[in-house]
């Protein structure tokens, strides 16, 4: 952008350019208090932690999203039977967002995205609905892990 510098150039171009300064500024003011408030939410919220499947068999920890605007559940903990896959390190809950009392998101498995439902059953349990079809649901709960954020 070039700014006039030039007597001759007409006022009103000095005042466009002002006017465009400012906007630019409030649009940048708007987009970071939205961003903080954004931020603020997601770190208030109860998911916030490491939760345990309740037989045991992994931990993951729920988080803010690397895209900051939603949370996720990466595996941080496994117990593997014999033949099984790991998903260690892998994101298997993304794009939690607070809807009706509770959160949707979607659950991946074998890099396909199903609907996915997380409601608190009580401070430090959690239940996840993940549905293949409107029909084919399984549900599991996960409980806090001791010390974990709250």
């Amino acid at each position: 952008m070039t700014y006039p510098t030039k007597a001759s150039q007409p006022l009103g171009a000095l005042v466009t350019v002002a006017a465009c300064m400012i906007s630019t500024c409030i649009v940048a003011a708007c987009m970071a208090t939205a961003g903080v408030a954004q931020a603020q939410a997601q770190a208030a919220s109860p998911l916030l932690g490491d939760w345990r499947a309740h037989d045991g068999s992994a931990v993951a920890r729920i988080a803010t999203c690397s895209a900051g605007e939603s949370l996720c559940a990466t595996v941080i903990e496994e117990r593997l039977a014999p033949g099984d896959a790991s998903s260690l390190g892998r994101v298997v809950v993304r794009n939690l967002r607070p809807a009706n009392g509770g959160w949707k998101g979607e659950y991946i498995s074998d890099r396909q995205a199903f609907p996915a439902r997380a409601r608190l059953v009580n401070a430090d349990t959690i239940e996840f609905q993940v549905c293949a079809a409107a029909i084919v649901c399984d549900t599991a709960r996960y409980m806090r892990v001791k010390g974990s954020t709250r």
